[in-house]
This record gives structure tokens, C-alpha cells and sequence, in this order.
């Protein structure tokens, strides 16, 4: 694999590699001199450089994922977990592992830089946070299991018993995280010359790292997008006349758009010939003035709006539209949106009657985003049920009503019940 020598080639290397940061030890660090010099917009292109720090960088990268640390070990299903976790001046590292027989087995590594915003917290925040979101990316290992967690940072020692800590911030992260905190069977104060495998992952590995300024936030995909260029041709183009002589026999520039899905024309073609309701679309497009035949395909026309021109949109027969709707939502580059974000990408590319409740059902059937999706509301909190009086005037209840649209005499607009 040759050095990146363009800013799109080392996007692209780094947006690749970013899928192994779990396994790799030390990532944050050693990517940050790759992420430093591809932190820049298109207009900055000119600015890009690799010199012996970047050179380095990717070269660890590349031998880390031959080398044995790359390979984990399965969790053991009754040992309990071990997390350790350190915050430097700008990244954070964590490691989880079990002792089996007497042996440390590293099941998971996680590292990320802090953003700008983090960079100004508090050691003692930044070193919390570094304990709170290791628990939330690990959850789907530390679900019902118990987890000792160990820092260098001496006051955050047994936190997980104070009810209330002079800090605001951590004081709502614990409230956030209150229904995993029983899981946590301990937590030890460890000096960070003897913390080596989390306290590493927050530290450099090269001079200037404390110049970088952004996340794990560069990875580059390679995605199905009309951009705005191809948006200003549809819209120059697709101004026809909606008449229905013209709608049959109009030849609609549409081609880019067939080629944003990973479907060929032939076989979308194929499959709307054996779909009845397309059949039946066909044998009356003459009547069906919102339908139109182009290169022997059904499309649905989408009237023009106050915002947008009209559009031709392909029409998805039924046999396809459960592999279209896993190309828009389960594939790692569709980054499993909500229904709402789906449906935005899709209806700008394609149709199909009662497509957004189809869409909405697809997706909260999804098995990964009722696993995985971080509740973002904070913990409801206990019912406490008030006993019944024993007597009279014992217990008195009082609300207010109002206001109300005109006032009393004595110019009140409220109620005291």
C-alpha cells in the first residue's frame, strides 16, 4: 500500500483504517499526525502536506494491523470485566480485558480525540468522561455484567457511591448513566506509570500532537449523492411540459439518477414487468396523467412546489423495495438513520405508494438500532405514591386554574383550587 500523497488519497486511507480502531492500541495517538493534515476543507486542498511524522504514522498504522495486538480475545461468559480508562491533555484511551487463570485477555481497545469544546473541561471532567463514555461504547459487553474500573485521577476513586459531586457536569453524566451504575463493582485509584495500557492510548506518540483539533470525525465514504451541481442540471432540465401528450412521449434526462442506486436498469426493468401493479400502471399510463414510460420503465411524476422544480422519479416494484430499503439504512455507509433522514434520502430518488410507512416500519424493525441506539432522554424517575389520609383535612391538595379571558371584579385571572 503506497503513502498517501494527495488529500483525497490520505482521507480515504484514514477513513478506511478508522474501521479497525477497536483493535488497534494507541489509534487516537497514532493517527492524529494523518487527521492533523487531513483536517481541511476543499478550498484548503493546496495546503496539504506529508512530511516524516505523517510518513511514520502510516507506516505503525499498517504494521499494527499485522501484529499480535490486533488480535483480541473473546470475553469469558463468567469472569467480570476490567476497565481501565485515562483522559490526556486531548484524547481519550480505554481498554477492556478479564484476567483468565492468572493471564490478562484484552477483549476491546477504544480511543478518540476531544473535541474543542472538551479540550477546555476540567481534568477531573475530562478524566470522568473518559470513564462515562467508555461505558457507552461497551455496553453491548457489559450489559448485566459486573466491571471493575480503574484510574489514575485519585479523587474519582469510589464515585460511583457519592450521591452528589461538586461538579455539574458530572453530576448529570451519573444521573444519565444511574441504571448502570450497580454494575460497577469498584472503583480503584491506579498511579499512571502502572496504568500503561489506557494512559498510552491518551498519550502521543509523535511531537505536536496537541495541534490537532478535531475527532475521529474525518473518515471519508464513498456515498450515493446527487450533489448540487447534478441538482442544478435536474433542475434546468426537467422543466417539460406536464400535458398528457407530452408526459408519453417526453424523453426525461433522468440517467444520473438511475445510476445513484447499486441496481442495473435491466434488472429494475425485469422486475417491474412481473409486478401486477406496475402491469397495470402500463396498460393505462394514457389515463394515469402522475405516470410516465421512459426507456420501457414506470416513473412517477412529482408535481413542481414553491421550492422545487418537478421531477421524475422511479417507480420501485415490490419484489425490490426491501433491498432498496437495506441499501439506505443497514449499509455501513447509510449509517442506520432514522426513519424520517431515510425517507429524505429516498424520496429524492425513488417512489413507491404508501412508501414512508414502509419506511417507518423497516426501520423500527431494525435489529442493530433497537441495540444500539443511545436513549437520549434522561432516566424516568421512581414513582412515589402518596398514602391515603387516615382522616379528615389531614391532607390537602392545592393547584391553580387560569388564566381565564376575563377578570373577576377585583381584576384576578387565576384560580386558587
Amino acid at each position: 500500500m503506497p503513502e498517501p500523497r494527495t488529500l483525497a488519497e490520505a482521507n480515504r486511507f484514514i477513513g478506511k483504517i478508522g474501521w479497525y480502531r477497536k483493535f488497534i492500541p494507541h489509534f487516537a495517538q497514532i493517527a492524529a499526525p494523518i487527521h492533523k493534515v487531513t483536517n481541511k476543507t476543499k478550498k484548503m486542498k493546496n495546503e496539504f502536506y506529508w512530511h516524516q511524522e505523517q510518513s511514520a504514522s502510516f507506516n505503525k498504522l499498517k504494521k499494527a494491523l499485522t501484529t499480535s495486538p490486533l488480535m483480541l480475545k473473546y470475553p469469558h461468559p463468567t469472569a467480570d470485566f476490567i476497565l481501565a480508562t485515562d483522559a490526556s491533555d486531548y484524547a481519550i484511551g480505554g481498554a477492556l480485558k478479564q484476567v483468565i487463570d492468572g493471564k490478562i485477555h484484552y477483549n476491546y481497545y477504544l480511543s478518540r480525540l476531544f473535541s474543542p469544546t472538551e479540550k477546555k473541561y476540567k481534568t477531573i471532567e475530562r478524566e470522568a468522561l473518559a470513564i462515562f463514555w467508555c461505558i457507552n461504547k461497551l455496553q453491548q459487553y457489559l450489559g448485566g455484567r459486573d466491571v471493575t474500573i480503574f484510574t489514575d485521577h485519585k479523587p474519582l476513586e469510589q464515585f460511583h457511591k457519592k450521591n452528589h459531586f461538586n461538579c455539574k457536569r458530572i453530576d448529570e453524566w451519573l444521573l444519565k448513566h444511574q441504571d448502570i451504575i450497580p454494575q460497577i463493582l469498584d472503583v480503584k485509584y491506579k498511579k499512571g506509570c502502572l496504568h500503561g495500557d489506557a494512559d498510552g492510548l491518551s498519550r502521543p506518540d509523535f511531537p505536536g500532537q496537541n495541534d490537532v483539533s478535531s475527532s475521529n470525525k474525518n473518515e471519508d465514504f464513498s456515498l450515493n449523492v446527487v450533489t448540487r451541481s447534478m441538482a442544478r442540471k435536474i433542475e434546468n432540465t426537467n422543466h417539460y411540459d406536464s400535458s398528457p401528450a407530452s408526459t408519453t412521449s417526453q424523453k426525461l434526462p433522468i440517467k444520473h439518477l438511475l445510476t445513484t442506486f447499486d441496481f442495473g436498469i435491466e434488472r429494475i426493468r425485469e422486475e417491474q414487468m412481473k409486478d401486477p401493479n406496475v402491469q397495470h400502471i402500463m396498460k393505462n399510463i394514457q389515463e394515469k396523467l402522475s405516470y410516465v414510460m421512459y426507456d420501457d420503465i414506470v416513473h412517477k411524476i412529482i408535481p413542481p412546489s414553491r421550492f422545487r422544480p418537478i421531477r421524475q422519479l422511479i417507480y420501485i416494484p415490490s419484489s425490490m423495495r426491501r433491498e432498496v430499503l437495506s441499501s439506505y439504512h443497514d449499509h455501513p455507509t447509510a449509517a442506520h438513520f432514522g426513519s424520517r433522514r431515510t425517507w429524505t434520502k429516498l424520496r429524492e430518488l425513488c417512489y413507491w405508494p404508501h412508501m414512508r410507512k414502509e419506511i417507518e416500519n423497516y426501520v423500527q424493525s431494525c435489529e442493530k438500532c433497537a441495540k444500539y441506539n443511545i436513549k437520549r432522554t434522561k432516566p424516568s424517575g421512581k414513582l412515589n405514591p402518596i398514602p391515603p389520609p387516615e382522616g379528615l383535612m389531614e391532607l390537602i391538595g392545592m393547584d391553580f386554574w387560569g388564566p381565564t379571558r376575563q377578570e373577576s371584579i377585583s381584576g384576578n385571572k387565576s384560580c386558587w383550587l
